[in-house]
């Protein structure tokens, strides 16, 4: 049997991760745990993430910056 690690996050990330899987299975989208437990972790500490793969952060409320791509 092959088991994932997962990394272990406060609980505040752990609920914000939780809620927003829900929320995203809900709406029809793939989960990816890894980027949601970053994301969790983005929302709990009122974070920015920086990240060229901005497509998975689309639905934070959060802005999300991409250190490849020039500012407009």
């Amino acid at each position: 049997m092959r088991m994932a690690l997962m990394p272990i996050i406060e609980r505040s990330a752990a609920e914000a991760a939780a809620g927003l899987a829900a929320e995203r299975q809900r709406n029809g989208r793939t989960v990816d745990m890894r980027g949601t437990q970053i994301a969790g972790i983005v929302i709990a500490r009122r974070a920015t993430p920086a990240t060229r793969n901005v497509k998975h952060f689309a639905d934070l409320t959060a802005e999300v910056v991409n250190p490849w791509e020039a500012k407009r």
